[in-house]
């Protein structure tokens, strides 16, 4: 199986973007069988908060957001899941607030925002609790710090 995770992210934000994708990788290869693409983007806060708002209705900026697709890409006729958008800033505010690296908390939201596109949800106490425990369990299959909570 081989899952195309691409990134996008500015100048100098490549290797943060690079941890993030692989966060992303590992989450499909844990969930998904069939091979599937998706992309990664790091963005800034202004960036964010225009993302944000017309899709849901808020002009505040939030830490990571998913856009589902589901269509075939026809450049590699893989099911496009959709994009994962991290906003660059709040991910270091999270990380310090948090007590650990700007990295681990990449790769939380990257796992996060992965297993929105792959239906899982925190809605209700019982899905939150299972998302939860993928994310925690993904982010120790590839090393790096679990924090029980992201919104």
């Amino acid at each position: 199986m081989s899952h195309l995770v691409e990134w996008q992210a500015a100048d100098g934000l490549e290797a943060l973007a690079a941890g993030a994708q692989q966060a992303a990788a590992a989450a499909l290869e844990a969930l998904r069988p069939e091979a599937a693409a998706m992309t990664v983007a790091l963005v800034d806060e202004p960036t964010m908060q225009r993302v944000h708002h017309p899709h849901l209705d808020e002009s505040a900026s939030t830490d990571v957001l998913s856009f589902a697709h589901g269509e075939p890409d026809p450049e590699t006729d893989l099911e496009y899941l959709g994009d994962v958008v991290i906003c660059l800033a709040q991910a270091e505010r999270q990380a310090e607030a948090g007590g650990h690296s700007v990295e681990d908390e990449l790769a939380l939201l990257a796992i996060h925002g992965t297993l929105h596109l792959l239906g899982f949800d925190h809605d209700t106490p019982d899905r939150r609790l299972t998302m939860w425990h993928q994310q925690a369990a993904i982010l120790q299959s590839i090393g790096r710090h679990h924090r029980p909570e992201v919104e």
